[in-house]
């Protein structure tokens, strides 16, 4: 019952944590969610594995309840597998990420601890740890970030400015940082009467001004008027809104079809220069001269548009560029596949256990991963391409940016989420890369979120989940690069220096 008593903050914060991602109203507590985790890290004395366990509780809450919305792919009965194999999956699939992502939540916590007794240098390092360890978990095959603590905040543009400095990765370390000030700004008993004394005062005050300071900072930010490079380009995005878990059935491809070209011809009236369509929207091979590649073809003709479109090509997930009267076609193969969803990891060891998902209707499953491609050519300037879970790794908008892409395109599935709050964390991940490049995002969902974003991270319309529709704005092309794009990996070397230099002072 004890050790049960020891681990309720990390329980608490991280149910708090959690709940701070099932609604963009909600997200503001993440700067008081991690306060009960801090406040039991800094003042009880605990071993290094009760430190690493104290850590990893937090995380296995926080994380599962993010990872809850796998279960919105329950029973996954378009696979023909019965409801207790996919209830088994999906529990295991959740346990596993969790578990990822929750072990570097006990490193973090483990090291935090390591750095008693002094609770500034505690702060600073929780912020340093924090965001080495956000970082490590987008490595390995099953590198995942769309939990970071600083994306739940993408529907406060001023709160997350500073993101076009030092990236997502600085968002969260203010998070630790205003949470973990506010832990010290509390009394070490609440049996006795409080009596703050000038040190707690000290650390509410940093807290405030930390906070204070973002929000002014990234206010005026705001205020301040973008710089365009080229005239802005009209582009029209098609949001289906039709489910992908009939996707083998020939009479609903057949649906598809027409539904994505009567949008398209819709969309057409208002003579957009680009028509963006989701990921694989009709999930079929393209093949040169087939039905889908007409079809494209004489809607690029009709519509005088250039279309972006989500399709399968050749077992890669793609996206091509179809240009009104040309035979010449581009594509941008995805280069980070989204693991047991289109790639069997540690495929050797597990193929014994899971080879359902390699047989039958699970030919998605065993998909190619591309390799870096040039950006495709439109009438917005060179445009980088992320493809639904490539969104979510800085690196990839950052390398296509850098290579000369002037906006950018996420053409997504996230129908297997619908009515899950993974939909608004995957459209705040196109939010962070907006900001961080200083581009504008064109986002195509076939279910939704559909959004255009501008180059502050500001959302400037979007298609509701679980809708069907059309969402015309303009995207400014951008040439200047942001400090971020420049120096990317620069919060987390700044980090690592700022951590070792904690540590040698722990030592004096």
């Amino acid at each position: 019952m004890k050790s049960i008593r020891s681990l309720s903050p990390a329980i608490l914060s991280g149910m708090l944590a959690g709940l701070a991602w099932q609604h963009s109203s909600l997200a503001l507590l993440m700067w008081i969610a991690l306060v009960p985790f801090f406040y039991s890290l800094f003042r009880q004395t605990r071993s290094r594995r009760q430190t690493w366990i104290y850590g990893f509780c937090f995380g296995m809450v926080y994380y599962g309840i993010y990872f809850s919305a796998l279960w919105g792919l329950y029973p996954m009965d378009w696979l023909d597998i019965s409801t207790a194999v996919s209830f088994w999956t999906l529990l295991s699939g959740m346990i596993l990420f969790s578990s990822i992502l929750a072990f570097w939540a006990g490193f973090a916590a483990l090291l935090i601890g390591w750095l008693q007794p002094n609770l500034f240098r505690q702060c600073l390092g929780a912020a340093c740890v924090w965001t080495l360890a956000e970082f490590c978990q987008s490595l390995s095959p099953l590198g995942f970030t769309g939990a970071h603590l600083g994306v739940s905040l993408y529907a406060y543009p001023a709160m997350i400015q500073g993101a076009s400095l030092l990236g997502a990765l600085w968002v969260s370390a203010l998070i630790i940082l205003v949470n973990s000030f506010l832990a010290c700004a509390l009394p070490s008993s609440f049996r006795k009467p409080f009596r703050p004394y000038p040190g707690q005062r000290l650390y509410l005050m940093l807290a405030v001004l930390f906070f204070s300071g973002n929000l002014l900072a990234g206010g005026l930010r705001l205020s301040l008027p973008s710089e365009r490079s080229e005239a802005p380009v009209t582009a029209a995005i098609i949001q289906g809104g039709l489910p992908s878990t009939r996707k083998w059935d020939g009479d609903y491809l057949e649906f598809c079809r027409r539904h994505y070209e009567a949008l398209t011809l819709e969309a057409g009236s208002s003579q957009p220069a680009l028509i963006i369509w989701p990921e694989t929207a009709v999930p079929v091979q393209w093949t040169a001269n087939s039905r889908l590649d007409q079809m494209l073809r004489n809607l690029a003709d009709t519509t005088q548009a250039q279309i972006l479109a989500g399709i399968f090509y050749e077992n890669h997930n793609s996206i091509i560029l179809i240009k009104p009267e040309q035979s010449i076609m581009q594509l941008y193969h995805k280069q980070r596949l989204a693991p047991f969803g289109e790639f069997l990891p540690f495929k050797k060891y597990l193929k014994p256990f899971l080879s359902w998902l390699e047989g039958g209707k699970a030919q998605y499953f065993t998909l190619q991963a591309g390799s870096a491609m040039p950006l495709l050519q439109t009438d917005a300037g060179p445009v980088g391409s992320l493809i639904c879970f490539e969104a979510m790794f800085f690196d990839l908008a950052r390398s296509q940016v850098l290579a000369g892409a002037e906006s950018l395109v996420v053409s997504t599935n996230d129908s297997w989420f619908d009515g899950t709050a993974l939909q608004s964390s995957l459209l705040g991940q196109s939010v962070f890369r907006a900001l961080e490049n200083g581009r504008y995002v064109a986002r195509a969902s076939s279910t939704g979120i559909s959004a255009l974003i501008d180059d502050r991270g500001r959302i400037l319309c979007l298609q509701p989940a679980q809708s069907s529709g059309i969402l015309t704005g303009s995207i400014a092309p951008q040439r200047q690069l942001t400090f971020f794009t420049k120096h990317g990996y620069g919060m987390i070397a700044g980090s690592l220096i700022l951590f070792l230099i904690l540590s040698i002072l722990k030592k004096r």
